[in-house]
């Protein structure tokens, strides 16, 4: 799948790559102009996703990395990357109150990002509470409408986000009809070379893939 697109679908779901990071990076520093992440919580981090390289399956290692991302978090209260990249070691844990209370506090500091509550409503759905699950779904969706219909112009990144959201809220053919439009708008993209509008199950079945890969350290 192209990079972008993962990336794209890594802030809907679990996954951290270099390209998340660098992302997330920027609009921890758009959104906080002020804001300089603590240098021993950038370390910490670092650490974290070190140790776990090549070891995801490794459970002390799993363990280790959540420690040392709950105290990056614990001496920087706002620093984004830290419970970002703690989703993807509590979903290996399956730990869905945690996921929760992160996504949570993710969404505090990403307030009108609506990709967080579509995370919220899939982290639901993977516990089995379906009914939380699908009044979240709608309610990013709800979020993400509102975003389209008052904006004049938006990045075909954001629509493709938007696709991907609807895909993992059981609105397949919806997302069909974006991913058309964009085409046709943006023919030129690279992303359409390799690009195939996939199921919720196939994604789901990537992610979870992409969480044994290898990550990259971030680069804050």
């Amino acid at each position: 799948m192209n990079k972008i697109l993962f990336l794209i679908l890594a802030s809907i779901a679990f996954s951290c790559d270099q390209e998340q990071n660098d992302a997330q990076g920027k609009i921890e520093k758009e959104s906080q102009s002020d804001y300089k992440p603590n240098a021993e919580s950038i370390e910490l981090n670092n650490k974290a996703l070190e140790i776990t390289m090549f070891h995801r399956d490794d459970s002390i290692k799993v363990d280790s990395a959540i420690l040392l991302l709950d105290k990056a978090t614990e001496i920087d209260s706002l620093y984004f990357l830290g419970y970002s990249n703690k989703i993807q070691f509590l979903m290996i844990k399956q730990d869905y109150p945690r996921l929760l209370e992160t996504n949570k506090r993710i969404k505090e500091l990403r307030p009108n990002q609506p990709n967080w509550i579509i995370q919220r409503a899939l982290i639901f759905e993977l516990s089995g509470e379906i009914d939380k699950a699908n009044s979240e779904y709608k309610k990013g969706i709800n979020e993400y409408e509102q975003i389209m219909d008052s904006e004049a112009e938006l990045s075909w990144e954001f629509e493709l986000e938007f696709a991907q959201s609807l895909v993992m809220a059981n609105h397949y053919d919806k997302a069909q009809e974006i991913i058309n439009k964009l085409k046709k708008e943006n023919p030129d993209l690279e992303i359409w070379k390799a690009f195939e509008l996939q199921t919720k199950n196939e994604l789901l079945k990537m992610m979870n893939k992409k969480k044994n890969a290898t990550q990259c350290l971030t680069n804050v």
